[in-house]
């Protein structure tokens, strides 16, 4: 698993559930945003 993979560089080491922590919460994040684009899509 490359940390490219999720738009950052690291230069240190970073603990396996960080990158587990980090990788849902920007999951969880687009997935708010496409629900906002359906939802405005939806008004139009």
């Amino acid at each position: 698993m490359k940390l490219a993979e999720f738009g950052v560089r690291y230069q240190n080491a970073i603990p396996p559930m960080d990158l587990i922590e980090y990788r849902n919460e920007r999951r969880a994040k687009l997935h708010e945003q496409e629900k906002e684009r359906q939802r405005i899509r939806e008004e139009d």
